[in-house]
């Protein structure tokens, strides 16, 4: 165990590596300048979300700020570390269901109040191997079994120890051991912290020209005894790359997964998923993506990502995000992603139907723009509009962010 004071005291030391992590680059030759060379961390967010949803009387307005705030060191033998704090508060009256404040007539807005350490790590690079041992991110898979979940205000964070290895060319082993996810649902939350033992295994293997074929496993064996039962586990394997010249290229992701009882879990999990997409990329960076995503279900259970970002994948108006309905789901959508006067835009639709009984669960209309401006501000507006049909009822989101990374 990895004791940090109190606050860390259940944390169990983790190792993983993940290429996208922006660690200090800089060699220093002694521990002083470990310290005296490294940077300090300051990024801060204000959002506006506005819910409108059939089955409330209330509308839900959530004013909320989040900081965070730590050091990163320097890079002394191989080694760096990150400390890092995150507080997050309601501006203003709380008229909105944060989850755990209470708020019931109002719709879901869930990001509750909360103060914790975020992310307390040690990173390690030595030649092929690279180690990393603490609380930390986990955005790997692309996000879809293991996430960040970045768009909500308390960021999901992992107690893991994770290993990978790039001794062969082209190819790349991920081993991993998680303690613990803290989600975003904060402390304060029933499942807001989950104790487990579980392991992940990726191997990936890129081709010359930049085509992919990885290999995936998960075994998540969740110890709290709320969640117990739906411990499982995700045998999968996943193709995606592009074709073509600059002028067009033709991006393909075919991916298939099984999912089965695993330690403690229900008998009754078993199911599959599957997702196929297609577009063309043009020189302008236009890029159009259609495809279908089938979360398996037999109207007993249903194909869960619990720890996955739902919100980037099956609509932006979270109809989906407590868990994929018994009856499974099936996502037939259209993006388009567009540079538009500086900023980045995207416009998508969902059909949602369920893969057992032939229902209809409705569309989705979302819209999401980021404009990233004086290089540390960002503002970011998302709209989703969930029309209902055998599923839930009419929801209409709307929220405008600022942000400011240091």
């Amino acid at each position: 165990m990895l004791q940090i004071g109190t606050s860390l005291s259940r944390i169990f030391v983790l190792v993983y590596f993940l290429p996208t992590i922006a660690f200090a680059q800089k060699d220093v030759s002694s521990f002083s300048d470990w310290l005296q060379l490294g940077q300090w961390i300051v990024d801060a967010r204000y959002r506006l979300e506005h819910v409108d949803q059939d089955g409330f009387d209330e509308d839900a307005l959530a004013s909320t700020l989040r900081v965070r705030g730590g050091f990163e060191t320097a890079r002394w033998s191989g080694f760096s570390a990150i400390v890092e704090a995150e507080l997050v508060r309601p501006i203003g009256s709380e008229r909105y269901n944060s989850t755990t404040n209470g708020r019931t007539a109002y719709p879901v807005v869930a990001d509750p109040e909360t103060t914790e350490i975020n992310r307390a790590l040690l990173y390690y690079r030595g030649g092929q191997n690279h180690l990393l041992l603490g609380r930390q991110e986990l955005p790997i898979e692309q996000e879809r079994f293991l996430s960040s979940v970045d768009f909500r205000q308390n960021q999901q964070t992992y107690d893991a120890l994770m290993y990978m290895n790039r001794m062969f060319q082209g190819w790349t082993l991920v081993y991993g051991y998680m303690d613990r996810v803290r989600r975003f649902l904060s402390d304060d939350h029933p499942v807001g912290e989950i104790e487990m033992k579980s392991h992940v295994v990726d191997i990936d293997y890129e081709t010359p020209s930049n085509n992919r074929v990885t290999i995936y496993g998960h075994f998540f064996d969740m110890e709290t005894p709320a969640v117990t039962a739906r411990s499982h586990r995700n045998i999968g394997v996943r193709l995606q790359g592009s074709t073509g010249s600059e002028a067009l290229k033709w991006l393909y992701h075919a991916e298939y997964a099984d999912q089965s009882s695993y330690a403690s879990g229900a008998d009754s999990i078993d199911a599959d998923y599957w997702r196929a997409e297609l577009g063309p990329r043009f020189s302008n960076q236009w890029v159009l993506r259609l495809g279908i995503e089938h979360l398996g279900g037999n109207g007993t259970y249903a194909f869960q990502t619990p720890f996955g970002n739902i919100h980037e994948f099956n609509g932006r108006a979270d109809l989906f995000a407590a868990g994929t309905p018994a009856d499974g789901l099936v996502d037939k959508y259209v993006a388009l992603e567009v540079p538009l006067l500086g900023a980045r835009t995207m416009i998508a639709y969902h059909q949602f139907d369920s893969d057992a009984g032939d229902l209809d669960y409705g569309s989705e209309l979302d819209v999401a723009v980021t404009y990233r401006f004086r290089e540390k501000f960002e503002f970011a507006f998302e709209f989703a509009r969930f029309n209902a049909k055998n599923f839930s009822g009419d929801k209409r989101v709307i929220s405008m962010s600022l942000s400011y990374t240091y």
